[in-house]
């Protein structure tokens, strides 16, 4: 049971199914958790409720300014664009998607070797460059000689993803038995397991 209270909880957001689950019928729950889930779901719907009346109120004034700016736009593409957003906004769930943050792109844990992700030697293959790093299991990668804090992570897209505290990540995908990719600076890199 708690399994499925779990998988329920950690459903994306939508707006038609509470995040509450209805436990309506389940036997054997301990005293008074059916009065408190019934409780929290009526709270979830009111907060819900109340959620979507604000976000459809800052729709309607976005929509009016887009309609009022499209009215005194002399380009006429540029008026036709704001026309065209005013429209897309009219659908409201259309609209809140639009606004909501990307999903975190989730990590996957690996084990070890190529089939189970990036743990090991690895050469790093740049231009005019060779490089030795260590992929940790923990997601530390150690660059051979260099004190540099950088960690890696094998991501649900099965992207690797290596990470560097003050420049864009490096993105790499899988390439026969390595990683090919780009750097942080845009440079082509292969990585090929080390035998040394």
């Amino acid at each position: 049971m708690l399994s499925c209270i779990e998988n329920h909880l950690t459903d994306a957001w939508q707006w038609s199914q509470p995040r509450i689950p209805v436990i309506d019928g389940v036997s054997g729950l301990p005293d008074n958790v059916d009065t408190i889930f019934k409780g929290s779901l009526s709270d979830e719907k009111l907060i819900d409720t109340k959620h979507r009346a604000d976000l459809t109120r800052i729709r309607d004034a976005y929509v009016t300014r887009l309609k009022g700016a499209a009215d005194k736009a002399s380009d006429g593409d540029h008026k036709e664009r704001l026309i065209a957003q005013a429209g897309e906004a009219e659908d409201l769930d259309e609209w809140i998607a639009a606004l909501s943050p990307e999903p975190e792109r989730v990590v996957r844990k690996s084990s070890g070797g190529l089939a189970g992700g990036f743990v090991g030697k690895w050469e790093i293959l740049g231009q005019d460059t060779i490089e030795r790093w260590i992929a940790h299991p923990d997601g530390r990668l150690e660059v051979v000689g260099q004190k540099w804090e950088v960690a890696w992570a094998v991501l649900d897209d099965d992207t690797l993803e290596i990470r560097w505290p003050d420049k864009k990540p490096y993105k790499m995908v899988r390439d026969d038995d390595g990683w090919a990719g780009k750097t942080s600076f845009g440079a082509p890199v292969t990585f090929k397991p080390g035998d040394w």
